[in-house]
């Protein structure tokens, strides 16, 4: 799941988008946020703030960052939480 939300967030960032990808695998939630190059929000910090919702760590560059966590359940609060974090 991780891979596979890792690549999903890339080919979105690839078209000009920012992603914020979650998945569950295992009972383990996973995360992976990507965006274009350049100027914009920092997504490690978002990954951050989102994974230790989920109970995990994570974290990445400003263009891509990613983490996962063992509380599955919260995959929905950890996503709001990143969205939160961005502008607009």
């Amino acid at each position: 799941a991780g891979a596979y939300a890792k690549a999903v967030a890339a080919a979105l960032a690839a078209r000009g988008r920012v992603a914020l990808v979650g998945a569950v695998e295992e009972g383990r939630a996973h995360l992976a946020f990507a965006r274009p190059r350049g100027p914009g929000p920092h997504l490690g910090e978002a990954v951050r703030a989102a994974a230790a919702r989920l109970g995990g760590k994570g974290g990445g560059a400003p263009d891509a960052a990613q983490g996962s966590g063992p509380d599955a359940s919260a995959l929905e609060a950890a996503l709001d939480e990143a969205r939160s974090l961005l502008p607009g």
